[in-house]
């Protein structure tokens, strides 16, 4: 559980000591869904299907909406919902 701000480039988590198989996130400095990505369904480490958890359309892929998973956290796109510049974002990654 933590805290990330978004930058130019998207945002940035490192240190979690695990790889990623679910995070769950939610920009906090202004109005947005709760976004959950997960590698239970999409192969590889750039993940581009999500699901909102506050909302109940089913699964969206969108290629800007994108969280990349690495051995040790993981980097987000820049889009508002995720990793926007100067947004606050709060998340959970599961391992």
């Amino acid at each position: 559980f933590g805290t990330y701000s978004g930058s130019s480039s998207g945002g940035t988590v490192t240190g979690l000591g695990f790889k990623p198989r679910l995070v769950i996130g939610k920009r906090t400095d202004s109005s947005a869904n709760w976004y959950m990505f997960d590698r239970f369904r999409e192969s590889g480490d750039a993940l581009t299907t999500y699901f909102e958890a506050n909302n109940s359309d089913q699964e969206t892929t969108y290629s800007n909406f994108t969280l990349t998973v690495t051995n040790d956290g993981f980097t987000t796109g820049n889009f508002s919902a995720v990793g926007a510049n100067g947004g606050t974002y709060i998340y959970m990654a599961f391992a």
